[in-house]
């Protein structure tokens, strides 16, 4: 994604309708699947700006991947001393996760099949794999 479309999804995230929309939607479907026991361990891949965070952080500790470098620092900075919530550099399938949230990510990947079997594989059993599409 170009730098100024990533500058303006940074300022409008908490307000655009477009974000509040798709969080709506994201913590109703968390809240009918997932306790609120808050012991999840969830992986928001590919989190752009980070919109999402906030609510999955509810169910749990989450691992962030961002594959932008540059908002991959924008979210190390945003979240600093969130203990909940850890930036990762890669997702290497060693760990396994409750929940997978793909959030208008999977139709930036030209081979989506070979990528919702790799985190398919990074699943625990029973495991939710949550993707949404613009």
């Amino acid at each position: 994604m170009e730098r100024d479309i990533y500058l303006r999804f940074i300022k409008s995230q908490k307000s655009h309708w477009w974000f509040a929309a798709k969080r709506k939607i994201i913590n109703k479907f968390l809240k009918k699947y997932l306790d609120n026991k808050g012991n999840y361990h969830l992986l928001d891949f590919g989190a752009g700006t980070g919109s999402n965070i906030e609510i999955l952080e509810n169910y749990g500790n989450v691992d962030v991947y961002e594959k932008d470098k540059e908002t991959q620092l924008h979210l190390k900075k945003s979240f600093l001393g969130n203990h909940k919530i850890k930036i990762i550099d890669d997702v290497d399938g060693q760990h396994l996760y409750d929940l997978i949230l793909l959030a208008d990510v999977i139709e930036h990947f030209e081979d989506d099949k070979s990528l919702v079997n790799f985190l398919g594989r990074c699943m625990k059993p029973n495991g939710k794999l949550v993707v949404t599409v613009p």
